[in-house]
């Protein structure tokens, strides 16, 4: 199963905020009150697993951060629409 770069990209910036915030995977699966299990969120980090738009909103507000400072990085801007693009 081919990984999409979005995913990984996603995950490793989701990572970053979360150790940003001095936060482990335990940490979340607490703050969260269990919404977020540690291998949910190891998997969307490494970018094993699509994170479903709903749950990234929500693990934004756990983070206490606005989704859009995520995708906030030009590359990734241009990979999604690039991704997106249907002929």
């Amino acid at each position: 199963m081919r990984m999409r770069t979005i995913d990984i990209e996603v995950g490793i910036k989701l990572r970053q905020i979360r150790k940003h915030l001095g936060l482990g995977l335990k940490d979340v699966e607490l703050l969260s009150d269990g919404e977020f299990t540690i291998v949910a969120v190891g998997s969307y980090e490494r970018g094993n697993r699509s994170i479903p738009l709903n749950k990234f909103i929500e693990l934004c507000k756990v983070y206490k951060i606005p989704p859009h400072t995520v995708l906030k990085h030009e590359r990734m801007t241009c990979q999604i629409m690039c991704e997106d693009t249907y002929v």
